[in-house]
């Protein structure tokens, strides 16, 4: 009989916020937002999501990267990562102080940055240049990828479609969810469907998830109910959706992972 294991969070103590993981093989990688910090982005591995340890950052140049002036809080938001073609691919924002100093009033900027090993090192960053929050991004069965942001000052989804090496946008894309104020978007597919996860957007104060399912990526969704269950469902547990991977030797299994104030949990 195998021995009952027992772990406790936080899984990883410390200053790793808004962690994004992705598996390959048997090995986990997680990277965190890094703010104001150099270097940047901060990637872990674990073999077991429990047992983690710094492997790298995705930007380590600072001739990349020139966030001395930013201010504290500001800087690199909520990276999310995932891996297609035998490439590691981390997306993030870059929150900027937006008081004209930098030759313009612009808040808001993404990167991207790929490697052909997990701990890097890895490319000098490309800049998609839309002003929006929580980017996050998915690769379909066909090859095509996807990015996922909050736009229209955060009311609108966009998912739009990224060009092969993941660095632009090709012009295709659709607002999802109009008017509906919603961050953190997750999406996974399962048996030809397209599940979508996200949040609202009411800063620290903690909201019930919304969830969608279409056969279609471009939609139309439609919203469906919570997906969480349980005691403190109704405000996602103290946290906001983050990633979704399936459980291994479990079909039709799932980790939905969520960031809140002191550990990565699952629900």
């Amino acid at each position: 009989m195998s021995e009952k294991r027992v772990y406790h969070n936080p899984v990883q103590r410390g200053f790793f916020p808004d962690p994004s993981v992705i598996r390959v093989g048997e090995d986990y990688y997680m990277v965190n937002s890094s703010f104001q910090y150099f270097p940047a982005i901060p990637i872990s591995h674990s073999r077991d999501m429990v047992h983690w340890h710094i492997i790298g950052h995705a930007i380590s140049n600072p001739e990349w990267l020139d966030i001395s002036d930013i201010r504290d809080s500001h800087g690199i938001w909520a990276p999310d990562i995932s891996y297609s073609n035998g490439k590691f691919i981390i997306m993030a924002t870059l929150r900027l102080n937006a008081d004209g100093k930098r030759d313009n009033n612009v808040m808001r900027r993404q990167l991207v940055v790929s490697s052909d090993r997990p701990e890097g090192p890895y490319s000098k960053p490309s800049w998609i240049e839309v002003d929006s929050i929580d980017p996050s991004h998915f690769v379909d069965d066909d090859g095509k990828a996807y990015h996922i942001y909050s736009s229209e000052e955060n009311s609108t989804t966009h998912i739009a479609e990224l060009t092969p090496d993941y660095t632009g946008h090709t012009g295709k894309f659709v607002r999802a969810f109009p008017g509906r104020f919603m961050e953190a978007p997750a999406i996974f597919k399962h048996k030809g469907k397209y599940y979508f996860i996200a949040s609202g957007c009411t800063g620290w104060a903690p909201n019930a998830a919304r969830r969608t399912e279409e056969k279609n990526i471009a939609g139309p969704w439609t919203e469906l109910k919570n997906p969480c269950v349980g005691p403190k469902a109704g405000i996602t547990f103290g946290g906001q959706s983050t990633f979704i991977l399936p459980v291994q030797g479990k079909p039709g299994k799932f980790i939905f992972a969520r960031v809140q104030e002191q550990s990565l949990a699952t629900c």
